[in-house]
């Protein structure tokens, strides 16, 4: 018995999310947005992107959760060596 190729994928429970442009439909009423990691083009009103299944989102993140993970480390390596040139200079000027 050959098998449908819905029963290849059980984790395709969220099929709705997932739905692909047409670009047959030239109707305006199914605009589309650039997907922020993959940069295809999914439905505005899509929660997540069909291609590579990241969350669309319409609020931009704030912080730190949207700088990327070089410049993080880069912080962190940075404030280290702060911290450890001010313990350094405290421990010339105790050892005086």
């Amino acid at each position: 018995m050959a098998r449908s190729w819905e029963e290849d994928d059980p984790e395709e429970s969220d099929a709705e999310d997932l739905e692909l442009p047409d670009d047959a439909d030239d109707d305006e009423s199914a605009e589309t947005q650039a997907c922020p990691r993959c940069g295809r083009e999914v439905y505005e009103d899509a929660e997540r992107c069909a291609y590579c299944g990241h969350y669309i989102s319409e609020e931009e993140p704030t912080g730190m959760a949207g700088k990327p993970m070089w410049f993080k480390l880069g912080l962190v390596v940075l404030v280290l060596a702060l911290v450890m040139f001010v313990v350094a200079a405290v421990a010339r000027i105790v050892s005086r």
